[in-house]
């Protein structure tokens, strides 16, 4: 995509951004203080060294000691020593253990912005520490002096059998005595072993505090959020617009639909004969209104469109693929060939805007002095007798199934709000719209409107929603097909495309309906014509 393109991709999609911008800013104004509010608090840090020497088997390794740092049974003791019971998991958030095997160092860092905070909860965290390990070694320990004692009780009932038996004369005094001498020798060994365990020499559990904490300001580096509601808003407006940005850019990447004459072209294989700019909702919803006086550019792109047509002449789909039809404006003054007289308007599907195309292209021929008929043939979804201020109670359908012993027309053609302009509305509901299209009543209809009028604009369904236009191809002189740019997809222009060519369509070309950065600026017009507007449109 070129910038050009990128700019107008915003300039659509402009809504996107600003929801972005809104929402950046609103989470700003209430996760922020008072605009008045200064400088965050400075943050404190603490950090108690623990060494490891080793000595104990008991001891967990450093890993393991660093996790019991912050769960488990440590973070409870300490909410218990610092008076803030139930709170070890709060406490155990504003701590970092990290171990080092290379030194043998465990490193406890408390961080707050309470100074005094830090260094109680560093050095308390290491005091607890080293405090379970040693319970759990003393536990240990215990449990080994209960074991020995009862061994040494057993072998004190041992000995004193066998030296009752070497003084009673009991057995040879040669293996008793041997025997004698190595119970006291085993006996001997678990005294001693107990003598140690009850004089403390296990509770050195391996683990020392070399260097305790002490508070000094934190060295936070990264990002930080301001805390003043003013700069907040700044910052997130600019973070929500990049992010807008961004959003629409992708958007309109993964956007498929057609948005601009080189992509109709490609797409249709047929030439675009006038690009009609963007409107208003209100000037889609309003009625079209003559255009004698006014210029501006919407209805300049009519008036392009009715030069065009009267430069045209329909080619076929089938020929134009193989390369020998005509090129569909090469009909220049001086040629014998007339421009098409009956037109027919449609589009690849609903709301491409064919009928507002129909009502304005129909008040352009009829600013040139020529007589206009239009036919309304959207027999699904009529909307030509609402834009030109005409009932629909009786109609085209009325025509073709009456019978009438005069034309086929006569007082079905009704007058409108622009001069020149007549219509034949779509008349009651209809199931049969199909045959009464293939009729030859509607052929004979089409006839005499050729008689009563210099243009004849027919208006019919949207080829892929019905196939009802396709039965009036042969009928008329040209087709017309409108595209709705942003909203035509290539797989539609593509399937009517292959329906027209099967159908041998005589085709005239595409009009590029709501088509960006088209036609003159508006600031070549006078302001008071710009204000005006030339055709209030309604929306197909």
């Amino acid at each position: 995509m070129e910038a050009v393109e990128y700019l107008r991709a915003l300039r659509r999609r402009w809504k996107i951004v600003a929801a972005f911008v809104v929402v950046a800013m609103a989470a700003a104004w209430f996760t922020s203080s008072s605009p008045t509010a200064g400088a965050p608090p400075e943050t404190y840090e603490a950090t108690t060294m623990i060494w490891s020497t080793g000595t104990s088997s008991t001891t967990p390794g450093l890993e393991t000691l660093a996790a019991f740092v912050t769960v488990g049974e440590v973070p409870e003791r300490v909410a218990t020593a610092v008076d803030r019971p139930g709170e070890g998991a709060r406490l155990a958030s504003k701590i970092e253990a990290e171990a080092d095997d290379k030194t043998g160092f465990l490193i406890i860092s408390a961080t707050s912005t309470d100074r005094a905070e830090t260094q109680l909860l560093a050095n308390t965290f290491a005091d607890e520490l080293i405090g379970l390990m040693t319970e759990e070694a003393n536990l240990g320990s215990s449990e080994n002096a209960q074991d020995i004692q009862a061994e040494m009780k057993v072998l004190e009932r041992e000995i004193t059998t066998l030296e009752s038996r070497i003084e009673n004369g009991d057995g040879s005094a040669t293996v008793l005595g041997e025997q004698l001498e190595s119970k006291e020798g085993t006996y001997g060994i678990l005294s001693d072993q107990l003598q140690q365990i009850n004089s403390g020499a296990l509770e050195n559990v391996g683990l020392e505090i070399v260097e305790r904490g002490e508070p000094k300001v934190a060295d936070v580096s990264g990002f930080q959020a301001p805390r003043n509601r003013n700069v907040r808003l700044v910052l997130a407006a600019l973070l929500g617009l990049l992010f807008g940005i961004a959003a629409v850019l992708v958007m309109e990447h993964l956007d498929m639909r057609i948005k601009d004459k080189e992509e109709v072209e490609h797409e249709f294989h047929l030439p675009v004969l006038a690009e009609v700019p963007v409107m208003s909702r209100k000037q889609r919803k309003q009625v079209a209104l003559e255009m004698d006086g006014i210029r501006e550019p919407v209805g300049d792109a009519f008036r392009f469109l009715t030069a065009a047509l009267s430069l045209s002449t329909a080619v076929r789909m089938s020929e134009k693929t193989e390369g020998e039809g005509r090129n569909p404006d090469s009909r220049r003054p001086g040629s014998d060939e007339e421009p098409p007289r009956v037109i027919l308007v449609t589009s690849s599907a609903p709301s491409e805007g064919k009928t507002t195309v129909v009502v304005n292209l129909a008040a352009a021929f009829a600013e040139l002095g020529q007589k206009v008929i239009v036919f309304s043939c959207d027999f699904q979804r009529p909307q030509a007798h609402t834009i030109l201020e005409v009932d629909n109670d009786t109609g085209l359908v009325n025509a073709l199934t009456e019978e009438s012993h005069g034309p086929l027309l006569n007082g079905y053609i009704k007058d409108t709000t622009v001069k020149n302009v007549r219509l034949v509305p779509s008349g009651p509901n209809t199931k049969n719209s199909g045959e009464l299209l293939s009729s030859r009543e509607m052929e004979a209809a089409i006839s005499e409107a050729r008689e009563l009028a210099d243009v004849v604009l027919i208006d019919t369904a949207p080829l892929l929603a019905a196939g009802e236009a396709t039965l009036l191809f042969s009928k008329v002189d040209g087709v017309l097909v409108v595209s709705r740019a942003g909203r035509t997809t290539p797989d539609a222009a593509g399937r009517a495309r292959d329906l027209l060519m099967r159908l041998d369509a005589p085709m005239l070309g595409v009009v590029l309906n709501a088509a960006e950065g088209s036609g003159v600026p508006y600031y070549y017009y006078p302001l008071r014509e710009r204000r005006r507007g030339f055709a209030r449109l309604s929306r197909d």
